[in-house]
Order: structure tokens, then sequence, then C-alpha cells
């Protein structure tokens, strides 16, 4: 029995509870691990941005810019690759605030060392980001960044935005390519000469596009080298990736001497003393003005050709680049335009319309860019392989445009009116410019003339006719088909219906943009004389478009810009007729229309300068220029459009513009007394002693302008000596 409840005694022992002694603490286990340490501060780095917000709202901002959290921009940069969508999404709108913050301490963007390098490597990298939130705040962000950030500051971190740009426009997921393509557009409105580099030419001696990596990727989101066209992509999609294409080719082919509207710098200025009279050149004769919606069309290339290919490889490559992209363009056409000028205007929605209207214009833009990149430049007779096939194809496009030529916006009061594009034009307008533009192209075109020496006894005028009438010859031995002549008549007719006035009174003027566009096609029109587009035909196109033209010009105000760019257009275009060489084969008929209307609006120059007044002395200038440089320019011969009888009518008119003698008020002094620089005053000046000896009136004018202005009074005094 005592054995028994021994062992029954053991076997409870493993699981008796300790008994604990007063003021004894609990054995600690056998097997347990001290995690007990000392230290005499404790650091917590997630409590470093808070202190700094709470310093900032004390007043009391650090020295380095922060966001409203405290967050310094290396702190917010780290969070751009955090995982949530939201979270990636928020660091960027710190990164905005840091800068802005930076900007308001007076620090300007791109200023601090290393911050663009930082900015650009962490947002670009976020443009093939998976999440749509994110990749629209980068666009937000790069929309805001890159106008404020100076070109000299982001230039060096373009190489690298444009490789984060490629890996985008290739990517597998079509949206991730569209949002590339509208940030390649982005950096084509500011920084266009880096996106496009030396294309086209670097892509056609390499054999490649190596000079342009962004275009590579844009040749693949348009399915160049893919199992289709715009793959996987909707309306508005496929509108958004050819209006990328569009605006990389346009800057790519413009002329690289393109200048702006401004004088240049080295342009002799006036000044009252040390500098002689008539050393003045002209604003019209000094600087190409841009007369095209985007700018790729200069005043004095019309005629020359778009882009002059500095070798044959260029011109291959374009012919490649036309011929593999020319079906899109078919297609794309063909599918958009039954939805955007459908009869009924209930048969689709208006922002469905607008976007299939664009994508109409988006591609007969690109079809007349690149063709005119490739024919311009060559004869219409020329026996290339390559330009004749062109030719043909352009001539097809053209007929299927020519089912909805002129191409009419939705009516008025049914629809909203369709946004303009980038060029202030409307897209139909845009769209019928293209077309004029195609019939233009392939419209014969003489030569230029070859001016060979002829007889002693042959006048200079008469070897200039004989010049012109032999590249006429020439030319018209290459007649276009009877599908291009009629394109061409249309395209008149649609000119002279836009300058002809509405006989609705509420109806809008003339947009200045669209008169802007509306000047190549005029000239080009006006060029075209009637040998070139058949004997048979009814109307002869130089005089009626010449006619409706300057019509036009005549009821536009003198302050109008439309009537500084009429008055310019018309400057250039008689400086070409009246010289004794020109480089354009173009003779006005002694019976013509035109004649009595170049006279007319000659003889409105003194009420155009007096309408102008101070109010556009840049125009006042070039008119002066004009006017003191048509005597010279008039020659002795049968087709000139200026003569000597002009003069007179002149000369009686400028005596208004110095000093007039009014019925009730008496002596008042002309809008000459109102010019503010020095330089249209001696202009001006300049101007009436050229025709001082055809009226007398206009002497005492001027003496009694300039009284009481010694230095005036000195000039005129030499002049007149």
């Amino acid at each position: 029995m005592p054995k028994a409840s021994k062992k029954a005694k053991d076997k409870k022992a493993d699981f008796v509870k300790a008994k604990l002694k007063l003021g004894k603490g609990k054995k600690p286990a056998t097997n347990a691990t001290d995690t007990s340490f000392k230290a005499r501060s404790v650091a917590l780095p997630s409590q470093n941005p808070l202190a700094r917000a709470l310093a900032r709202a004390e007043g009391d901002a650090p020295a380095e810019p922060t966001t409203a959290k405290g967050l310094r921009l290396d702190e917010v940069l780290l969070h751009l690759r955090h995982p949530n969508a939201g979270a990636r999404r928020e660091a960027l709108t710190g990164v905005q605030d840091v800068l802005q913050v930076g900007v308001a301490q007076g620090v300007p963007l791109g200023a601090r060392e290393g911050e663009t390098a930082k900015v650009v490597r962490a947002v670009g990298a976020l443009v093939s980001d998976n999440e749509t939130v994110v990749r629209k705040a980068v666009l937000a962000f790069f929309s805001w960044y890159i106008p404020a950030l100076p070109t000299t500051a982001l230039a060096p971190y373009l190489p690298l935005l444009q490789l984060q740009l490629s890996s985008a426009l290739s990517h597998i997921f079509p949206e991730i390519r569209i949002d590339a393509c509208r940030l390649v557009s982005l950096l084509l409105e500011h920084a266009p000469a880096a996106i496009v580099g030396a294309w086209p030419h670097s892509a056609a001696v390499a054999g490649t596009d190596g000079g342009s990596t962004v275009f590579e990727g844009l040749r693949l989101a348009v399915g160049l080298g893919t199992d289709g066209p715009v793959a996987g992509f909707g309306a508005p999609a496929k509108l958004v990736v050819l209006r990328t294409v569009l605006a990389f080719v346009s800057h790519a082919l413009a002329p690289l001497h393109a200048e702006g509207s401004a004088r240049p710098a080295a342009a002799p200025v006036y000044e009252w003393d040390g500098v002689q009279a008539g050393s003045y050149r002209p604003g019209w004769l000094s600087r190409s003005d841009t007369i095209t919606s985007d700018g790729a069309l200069q005043l004095a290339d019309l005629g020359h050709g778009l882009f002059q290919t500095e070798s044959d490889k260029v011109d291959a490559y374009l012919v490649d680049l036309y011929t593999s992209l020319h079906p899109l363009f078919v297609s794309t056409f063909l599918e958009s335009a039954p939805t955007a000028f459908s009869p009924s205007i209930t048969a689709a929605p208006s922002a469905s319309r607008d976007v299939h209207v664009g994508l109409c214009t988006v591609a007969a833009q690109l079809e007349c860019m690149l063709a005119t990149a490739i024919l311009a430049g060559s004869s219409p007779s020329a026996s290339s392989s390559p330009h004749s096939a062109v030719r043909s194809t352009v001539s097809d496009f053209l007929r299927r445009l020519a089912a909805y030529f002129p191409f009419a916006p939705p009516p008025a009061g049914r629809a909203p009116a369709p946004a303009l594009d980038p060029a202030g034009v409307a897209p139909a307008f845009a769209l019928s410019l293209a077309y004029a533009n195609l019939a233009v192209l392939l419209a014969p075109r003489p030569a230029r003339p070859t001016y060979a020496p002829g007889s002693a006894r042959e006048s200079a005028w008469r070897r200039k006719a004989r010049a012109i009438e032999a590249a006429w010859a020439e030319a018209a031995r290459a007649k276009a088909s009877g599908g291009d002549r009629l394109a061409l008549h249309r395209v008149a007719e649609w000119v002279v219906d836009v300058l002809t006035p509405s006989a609705d009174a509420l109806a809008p003027p003339l947009p200045v943009a669209a008169y802007t566009a509306l000047l190549p096609i005029v000239r080009a029109l006006l060029l075209v004389p009637s040998v070139l587009v058949g004997a048979d035909e009814s109307i002869d196109i130089s005089s009626v478009v010449g006619d409706a033209f300057l019509t036009h010009l005549l009821r536009q105000p003198g302050p109008s810009p439309a009537r500084a760019l009429g008055d310019r257009f018309v400057f250039a275009l008689l400086e070409t007729h009246e010289a004794s060489h020109p480089d354009e084969a173009w003779l006005v008929p002694r019976g013509s229309a035109l004649r009595p209307l170049v006279r007319r609006w000659a003889e409105a120059l003194p009420k155009t300068l007096w309408e102008l007044g101070n109010k556009d002395e840049a125009t006042a200038e070039d008119v002066m220029a004009f006017l003191i440089a048509l005597p010279a320019m008039s020659a002795e011969s049968p087709y000139a459009l200026v003569d000597k009888s002009l003069y007179q009518p002149i000369a009686a008119k400028l005596a208004p513009y110095f000093h007039l003698v009014h019925p009730a008020r008496g002596a008042v002094s002309g809008p000459w007394a109102r010019l503010r620089a020095p330089r249209p005053h001696k202009l001006a000046l300049d101007l009436a002693h050229t025709y001082a000896a055809y009226d007398a009136v206009l002497p005492v004018a001027v003496e009694r302008a300039v009284a009481g202005d010694d230095k005036a009074v000195a000039y005129w005094r030499a002049r007149r000596a």
C-alpha cells in the first residue's frame, strides 16, 4: 500500500503549480531569451516630416522646400515606387507641391542642382504605369512642368525621356501607347527640335529610324510592322495617334530656314542722324512671312517645294513611308466620312461626329504633307517611276475626297460648333484646305523660266515674255487628267465662294487663321495660266480668283490683320511680276480683268496709311516702303501692272496724311504727327519726297506738318535739296 501512494504522488508532481513566496518574483523559464535593452535616446525617422510640417505651420519654414506634410523631394520621389496606385498618384501631386514651394522661395525650376534629373527620371518611369489614374496624373504633371521649365534645363534629360517614351509607345497595352502619344504631342509643342532630331535624314542615311526613336515608336503605334494598323484602337484613340504622327511629320518636314514674323535684328533701323535715306529694306522683302496654318510653308518658298531633299536617299525613304501609310489614310477616311458628313445631323452623336471629322481631317493632312514633300520639287512631267506612282496614288485619294468637297460643318443651331485645330482653323475648313492643296499639287505648273540672251534690238520685257511663254508651253505638254482639272476648277470656285461676302448679315467674317491658310492656295491659282488647264475651259482661273481676292482685300479696313496679310501678299506678287528675271513664270495678260483691280488697290494704299495711323506702325512701314519702291519697280513694258499714270493719284492722296485744311476745323495735322517711333516718321518723309514731283500740294502739306520740329525740318530740306 505505501508503495502505490508514493507512485501516485510522483505522477502528480509534474503538474503541481509551484507556490510563490511573498516578495519573490516568478522564476524565468529555462529556455527564455533576454530581450531587454538600454539606450540614452530613441530615434523615430517617420516623425521628421511631422516635425517639419509643424515648423512650417508655425511660420518657421525649413530651408529646403517640402510638401504640406513635411516631405522633401527625395522622400516624395521614393513614394513613386509605392505598390499602391493611389499612393503613386498622391506622390506626383507631392512632387509638384515641392517644386512650387521651391519657386515661391525664389529658386526657379531647374536651378537646384540635380533636381531636374531626379524628377524626369522618376516621373518619366511612370509613363508605362499599368494604372490609368497614375498615367493621367503623369500627363497632368508634365503638362505643368514642361512649359514652366526652361528649355535649357530640360534639354540634357530629353534623351532619357525619349527612351522612356519609346518603351511606352511599344507597350503591349494600347492604353499605355495612347497616353505616350499624348506626352509626345506635349513635347512636340515645347521642344520639337529635340524630339524630331535629324529625321528623316538620319533614317534615310542609316537605313533605320536611328535619328528618332520616338518616330519608330509612333510607327509601331499606328501598326506599321505589326499585325494590323492601329490594332485594338477605337476612333478616339486612333485620332490621338494620327494627330501625334501629324505633329511629328509637320515639324520634321518644315523648312529649316523658317523664320517668325518678327523683324531680324540685323535689319537696318531708321535714326534721325547718320543713315542715308533709302537704306531701309521693307519688311516684306527682309523677312519671310509664314502664311500657312502650321508654319511649314513660307511666302518666299511657294512653288518651290515644302521640303527640299538633300539626297536621293531621303526622297526614297519618304516615298517608302508614304507608300506604307497611304492605305491607312484611305481606310481612315472611308470609314469616318459617312459618319462625319452624313446628311442627317441625328445620324451620330455630336462627340462621335467630331471625332470622325477629326479623323478625316488628319488623314487628308498627312496625305497632303507627305505627298507635297515628295512631289513639290519635281516636275509634273518627270518620268521617275516612284514619283509617277505617288502622283497616281494622290489622284486616286483626291477622287475619294471629291464626293464630299467642299466639306461643310454641321448646320448652325442644330449641333455645337466643332473645336478648332491647333492652327485655329475649323476641322471642316482644314479638310477643304487639304483637298485644295492636293488639287494644286497635281495641277501642271511651269518650270523656272530660262532667260536666253536675245538680239540687241530685243527689249528686256520681250525676252521676259518669250521666256515665260516657253515655260508655259513646256508645262502644257504634261496636262493633267480630266479629274484633276475638274478638281482644280472646283477649288477655284470654293476659294471664290469663301472670299465672297455672305448674304447673311449675321454670318461671322472669315477668321484670320483661315485667311492666312488660304493665301498659298490663292497664289497657286493665280500662277496657273489658262493654257495649262486647257483652252476649252469655261473660266479663267487666274482672273476669277484674283478678282475675288482683290475685291475681298479692298473691303477690309486698314487696321485689320487680314488687310495687313493681304497687302504683304500683293507686295510679293507685284515684285515677282515686275521683276526683269522672275523665278516664276507669271505674266498677267494685257486684257486681264486683274489690271484695273490692281490699280484700284494701289490707289487705295494712302487711305490704308490714314486708317492705320499709329495703331500698327510696322504695317504702316511696309506700306510706305512698298510705295517708295513702286516707281523703281515699274518698267516701261506693256505687261507692267503699274505705270507712271498711277503716281499722280497716289501723290494727291498722300497730302492729307501730313496736313490738311478741314472746312469746319481749319488746319489739322494728319496721322503722320501721331506716329510714335522715329523710323516711320522718317520713312514717311522719304515717301513724300518720292512723290513730291507728281503733286504740288504734297510738298506744301509736308512743310506745314514738319514745322516746329527742327530735326524733321532739317531732314526734309536735306532730302529736297
